[in-house]
């Protein structure tokens, strides 16, 4: 005989609809924010693709907080300097790879590349010793009272190791993110050039036919 699957209990029923929820909530979450805005982009597909490398790129940079400012401060650089303009308002939102859930391996990932840039390699620690030396900075209450904290840890050995170390993963986000939103605009172009083409050819009135009617 078949053994029977063990049968679920409601709560572990209740518990995988729940993450079936939340996992469907977030790619509408994505979708909508994320996907939806470049479709709709009317620009070149250059422009969007510099915005959205930009904002994801930043996105890996231990810089939470700081993300929405940067991306703006670096579209006036670039537009005034460089002559380089780019969706801002998809970069501001593309930075969204910077949340709760993946600052501290993010933090980590840098801060370990960094270790490894400066050639200390017993100094690179594991996950576990990074949390509890990075904790203090979210202990604090971010109020006026705590800029002159939270200014001193930005010029300490941790933060400034983070940086360095965000440089290459910076430098392969944006070339990943750019080469991907390129093609990605490319094929969304070629396929709404096609369909209005095909929509075109549809109200296009048929030809009169060059047969001369014969009489029997």
């Amino acid at each position: 005989m078949a053994k029977r699957g063990k049968r679920k209990t409601p709560h572990a029923v209740r518990a995988r609809r729940r993450q079936k929820g939340l996992v469907e909530r977030m790619k509408r979450l994505m979708h909508f924010q994320l996907i939806i805005p470049l479709l709709r982009s009317k620009h070149a597909p250059e422009y969007t693709a510099r915005g959205v490398a930009l904002g994801f790129a930043i996105g890996i940079t231990p810089t939470a907080g700081l993300q929405l400012i940067l991306c703006g401060l670096i579209w006036v650089v670039s537009r005034k300097l460089f002559k380089r303009d780019f969706n801002v308002l998809l970069a501001m939102a593309w930075t969204w790879n910077s949340n709760t859930f993946t600052i501290p391996p993010i933090y980590f990932l840098c801060y370990l590349t960094g270790q490894i840039m400066l050639g200390h390699w017993s100094d690179a620690i594991g996950y576990h010793m990074f949390a509890m030396k990075f904790a203090p900075i979210f202990d604090l209450d971010l109020s006026w009272d705590s800029v002159g904290d939270v200014i001193s840890f930005l010029f300490t050995d941790v933060f400034l190791v983070m940086m360095l170390g965000c440089i290459p993963w910076f430098a392969l986000s944006y070339w990943a993110c750019y080469r991907w939103t390129m093609r990605f605009m490319e094929r969304y172009h070629l396929a709404r050039d096609e369909r209005a083409a095909a929509r075109r050819a549809e109200r296009r009135p048929a030809p009169p036919s060059t047969h001369a009617s014969t009489r029997g």
